[in-house]
């Protein structure tokens, strides 16, 4: 069975992404301690309210949210649940599935199976936790590749985006030095993309090349920090 993210728990209150906010409890002195678990990757501010981030890249059917970026580099047959709250949990968490291409002896791609985990704070913004694990490359039973994004808050329209991410091991192994050296210097170079990614997005949405409006009308979703 794959290590879920359903195991790690965050401190703080729902994101609901089904619509409506709700109360939250992540305080600054839980975020800090959190933040010095991972390296992070890349961290800048971006020009949008929480609202719109969630809105663009994270509710339910977000029109560029992460299975549309997988689709975006090459990633067939993604598929992703709705958010749902885990029981006995304060965190809402999702499922996607995708066959990412591989360069390997004999094949061509492989299978991956991405967890997520949301958690908020009115005051402080979003934690969004990943745990990915690709099913078919040698040593995949080894170790799954952990990311968090974290957005803060800065002002009404604008907020801190921060990306960090580790290898982790389930079991020993011996290449594990190669595993964690090839992963990171590929998942690196993943993160960053996908954050130029966000930003781009970000800049068609401020120019109004992008209206949330339209987008939400196609895709039924709704805003899960409320109004």
């Amino acid at each position: 069975m794959l290590v879920a993210l359903f195991l790690l728990k965050l401190l703080g209150g729902d994101l609901n992404l089904k619509g409506g906010a709700k109360s939250a409890s992540l305080t600054e002195v839980d975020i800090t301690k959190y933040q010095l678990k991972l390296p992070i990757v890349v961290t800048e501010e971006i020009e949008l309210s929480l609202n719109d981030f969630s809105s663009l890249f994270v509710i339910d059917n977000a029109p560029y949210g992460i299975h549309r970026y997988h689709e975006s580099v090459k990633d067939k047959n993604v598929t992703i649940t709705n958010w749902t709250v885990e029981s006995c949990s304060i965190s809402q968490v999702r499922q996607m599935d995708f066959f990412k291409p591989v360069n390997l002896p004999g094949l061509s791609s492989t299978r991956g199976t991405k967890f997520q985990s949301a958690n908020w704070s009115e005051d402080f913004g979003l934690i969004l936790r990943s745990s990915t694990r690709l099913k078919d490359v040698p040593y995949a039973d080894s170790f799954t590749v952990d990311d968090v994004l974290m957005v803060q808050i800065l002002t009404a329209k604008s907020v801190k985006v921060s990306i960090s991410f580790q290898v982790t091991f389930t079991k020993s192994t011996m290449l594990g030095f190669i595993i964690e050296a090839n992963t990171n210097r590929e998942m690196s170079h993943w993160l960053r993309s996908y954050f130029a990614h966000l930003k781009h997005v970000s800049e068609l949405f401020k120019t109004g090349v992008i209206d949330l409006k339209e987008q939400s009308c196609s895709t039924n979703s709704s805003n899960p920090i409320g109004t």
